[in-house]
């Protein structure tokens, strides 16, 4: 416990030391990835028999945030920003758009002398006008002679929440590459969906669930006040050689 204890302070310790007029105190990223819905659960229905498509419960993210560095010795930040993100659902039979604005914190144990960064944090973000209401769609399968009929309700979330763990990857004094997980939790938002097709005519499966997602982004991250300093031409110039 004592080690811990004394890393813990060293950690600190650095952190503060680092902390100079010159040390950036705030930032800018942005983001491109995907995401992947949690599956819900199904009965064990044969409905619908074919499917025309892909499948996929996946979609885009796209994210820019800006992060402040809080004035205190412990290493804590503030970040917000805006999102948007796809969510492809029911094996492709439902998809929705999410227009996001999100803030969280994020906690960076490791010195800012280190080149790679981990850090750990949480977000909330709110969708003003995420869907909500009734579905009813039919799909026909013309060389199949076949079509199905999803009807019920489907409630995205407004508001979405979940912790979030990454690593910034500095390749030069203030420009990192950023990448990122977070695991949310769509708040207050569920699905149910009834199937039914031109065999049987009659519900015969239905899916139902909550539309929670796991994200995964990267990224690139600029810090200010910027400064790009002879170590960082010596290391362009380096990379460059190195490449003939």
């Amino acid at each position: 416990m004592r080690q811990i204890v004394t890393l813990l302070m060293l950690v600190m310790a650095a952190s503060v030391q680092a902390q100079d007029d010159d040390s950036p105190r705030w930032s800018v990223d942005a983001h491109i990835g995907g995401n992947a819905l949690v599956s819900g659960s199904a009965s064990g229905g044969d409905v619908p028999l074919y499917r025309s498509g892909s499948t996929s419960q996946s979609g885009l993210v796209t994210r820019l945030h800006v992060e402040y560095l809080l004035p205190i010795y412990f290493p804590l930040s503030v970040k917000a920003g805006y999102e948007h993100e796809e969510i492809t659902m029911l094996k492709g039979d439902a998809s929705y758009d999410l227009s996001q604005l999100s803030l969280g914190a994020r906690w960076r144990p490791a010195s800012p002398l280190w080149h790679v960064q981990p850090y750990a944090g949480f977000d909330v973000l709110w969708a003003p006008s995420a869907e909500r209401g009734g579905m009813d769609m039919e799909t026909r399968i013309g060389s199949l002679n076949y079509s199905y009929r999803a009807r019920g309700v489907v409630r995205m979330p407004r508001f979405s929440m979940g912790p979030v763990v990454g690593a910034d990857i500095y390749l030069f004094s203030h420009i990192a590459l950023q990448a990122e997980y977070s695991y949310r939790l769509g708040l207050g938002s569920h699905y149910h969906v009834d199937y039914s097709d031109s065999r049987s005519h009659t519900v015969s499966a239905y899916c139902h669930g909550q539309p929670h997602r796991h994200v995964l982004t990267v990224g690139l991250k600029l810090d200010f006040p910027f400064r790009f300093d002879s170590d960082d031409v010596r290391g362009l110039l380096q990379g460059l050689l190195d490449l003939y």
